[in-house]
């Protein structure tokens, strides 16, 4: 069967040796296998660059509210566990969007859920469910809904196939540092229109594909152990209950006090409640380090006593452990707010375009012509990829998304 990624190697436009060509025999090859997944993957990771906005049009109570000074995180919590005095709250988070409300993730009957607040007032506006459809887009994408290693494998697998394409497709476009602006020309038969169209999407977009794909590797590791290292905090003085009974805003506001103290210039985004008996509450947030999760910098205290169980600064990591800790800031396009955020937003959707254009060259490929229209391209494309990949790929997706209905009902 003809068929190519670059389909001007079959009228000449692609020229070189035997490596050249072998290299793109090897992308085509290695793009039908890997098709529909990255289809998958980029369209869900696309969308959830700004999800939890987008929900916010379709949920009221997430929308921001008041416009005053924001309440204390003691003022959020006093407010969650007034109205809901029989669950057990997990979580305080200040919204990391100007559109969102402050939430509070709670607990009851081995169920969690989110409390939506006022961010000014710490007033009550509704709930939710602690996934909603960002949390399942976001596990769709992460490990397909699959809550253990296997999953986070299954799909973090697929970034070493996406760095060969990315690796193999350079070496198969001769002097690709050319084609930055050769744009497609209306002229050309339909197949070479999608041929060029695809070169230039792939230009384009090889940037955020390029750290995509490493920081995809680095999870893929992460399934098998590798981590920054960032130290556990020791344990509380075991106490009866999992948060004491005297806790309420106006302590919760001290021990902050207490935290901040330590980090002086800790820029808290959220308080991580205990979770068993013999867990502290943990502060967490952003200080001068780049590119680190709020996780890296945090202040631990044992709600008993005050005690400080552990202290870390993001700026105190090895380099070796900078490296792994960047990931996911930048694989999630957070590390200059708004605008890495839109920049990952037209990213992939050029990615996606780009497994369209794809599926459309397979198309023509799989009909042997270099007609301007072919009944049904993109069936065609589909008929095309081989039946066990289609079977195995499908399969896999609609499991997830089983699962993923599941857990919304």
């Amino acid at each position: 069967m003809a068929f190519s990624w670059f389909p001007g190697w079959a009228h000449g436009e692609i020229q070189g040796g035997s490596m050249q060509k072998l290299m793109l025999r090897l992308h085509r090859w290695v793009g039908r296998v890997v098709l529909i997944y990255f289809g998958f993957v980029f369209l869900t990771g696309t969308f959830l660059v700004f999800a939890p906005e987008l929900e916010a049009v379709i949920a009221p109570q997430m929308r921001a509210a008041g416009t005053r000074a924001p309440a204390s995180f003691g003022q959020l919590f006093d407010s969650a566990v007034s109205e809901f005095p029989k669950a057990r709250p997990v979580t305080v988070k200040r919204p990391g969007s100007d559109v969102l409300a402050a939430q509070v993730i709670m607990r009851k009957k081995g169920r969690a859920f989110v409390v939506w607040l006022d961010l000014a007032t710490a007033g009550v506006q509704g709930t939710s469910s602690d996934l909603g459809l960002y949390g399942v887009v976001r596990r769709l994408h992460k490990n397909l809904m699959i809550d253990n290693n296997y999953g986070k494998i299954l799909v973090t697998i697929f970034s070493l196939p996406l760095l060969w394409q990315l690796v193999s497709g350079l070496m198969a476009y001769r002097r690709f540092w050319r084609g930055w602006f050769r744009w497609p020309n209306r002229a050309q038969p339909g197949r070479a229109w999608w041929g060029t169209f695809h070169r230039l999407a792939a230009l384009w977009v090889l940037p955020i594909l390029t750290v995509s794909a490493l920081t995809g590797f680095l999870f893929f590791a992460g399934a098998f152990g590798l981590s920054s290292g960032i130290p556990k905090p020791q344990a509380a003085v075991e106490r009866g209950a999992i948060i004491p009974n005297d806790l309420n805003g106006t302590k919760l506001d001290a021990l902050i006090t207490v935290a901040q103290e330590q980090l002086p210039d800790l820029e808290i985004s959220e308080v991580q409640l205990p979770a068993n008996n013999v867990s502290g509450i943990t502060i967490t947030g952003q200080m001068t380090a780049r590119l680190v999760r709020d996780e890296a910098n945090f202040v631990t205290i044992d709600p008993s006593n005050s005690n400080i169980l552990g202290v870390h600064r993001g700026e105190d990591m090895t380099v070796s452990s900078r490296i792994i800790e960047m990931a996911k800031p930048l694989h999630f396009g957070v590390w200059a707010g708004s605008f890495s955020r839109v920049l990952l937003l037209i990213g992939g959707a050029l990615a996606v375009l780009l497994v369209i254009s794809a599926l459309k060259i397979v198309a023509w490929s799989a009909a042997g012509t270099t007609s301007d229209r072919i009944r049904g391209g993109f069936l065609t494309g589909w008929r095309a990829l081989w039946w066990p990949i289609r079977l195995m790929s499908s399969a896999t997706i609609l499991a997830g998304l089983a699962l993923a209905a599941k857990a919304l009902i």
